[in-house]
């Protein structure tokens, strides 16, 4: 019997929760909380600058997809081309 009270309390409770939720949502001309949010895609885009890593990486990946190199090869050339990039990066310029 206890149970069976316990559980009607509990869908009571939760009935009134969720009614308070979307009057709240209606109200407010927001999204209720239950609302998925869009892909950030579909948001104005915001530039972002891109850090040294990041550019290496673009470029590396740029030469792999023009050489065409797959699997193992690609790897083996973005290893040897961001440690290029880093040693070109390090050497002091005159």
């Amino acid at each position: 019997m206890s149970k069976l009270l316990s559980v009607l309390i509990a869908a009571s409770f939760a009935a009134v929760t969720f009614s308070a939720v979307a009057a709240d949502a209606a109200m407010s001309h927001e999204k209720p909380a239950t609302a998925i949010e869009k892909p950030a895609a579909d948001k104005p885009a915001q530039k972002k600058k891109l850090t040294t890593q990041q550019l290496k990486m673009k470029s590396c990946n740029k030469e792999a997809k023009e050489q065409g190199l797959k699997k193992d090869e690609r790897k083996a050339f973005m290893k040897s081309c961001l440690k290029k990039d880093k040693k070109d990066s390090e050497s002091p310029s005159a």
